[in-house]
């Protein structure tokens, strides 16, 4: 399933940051195990009314280069649909396969 590889400005989300301790509004990055990122990409749609986005691909791999970088485990999931979301997810909770 996986492919082994802006800033706005929203008073609510800002003041429920701020109510955080300090060391909960961060993602700390001193970790040998940063964590998995998951990195779901939509290039085709199954509405006629959506076009292709052309270009996302290599968006979505470079994407996954800087996670990769920063230390993360990736998963790269191309086109998937609502069941392989769940999937992935509902895998990444319970394993470290990934």
């Amino acid at each position: 399933m996986c492919i082994s590889g802006n800033d706005h400005d929203n008073s609510d989300s800002a003041q429920a940051v701020g109510a955080l301790p300090i060391h909960m509004r961060f993602y700390s990055m001193s970790h040998e195990n940063r964590g998995l990122a998951i990195i779901f990409n939509h290039e085709k749609y199954d509405s006629a009314r959506q076009s292709r986005r052309r270009g996302t691909k290599e968006d979505g791999y470079q994407v996954q280069k800087v996670f990769k970088r920063l230390g993360f485990k990736t998963c790269y999931v191309m086109d998937p649909t609502y069941g392989d979301i769940e999937h992935v997810i509902k895998t990444s909770m319970f394993t470290t396969l990934f």
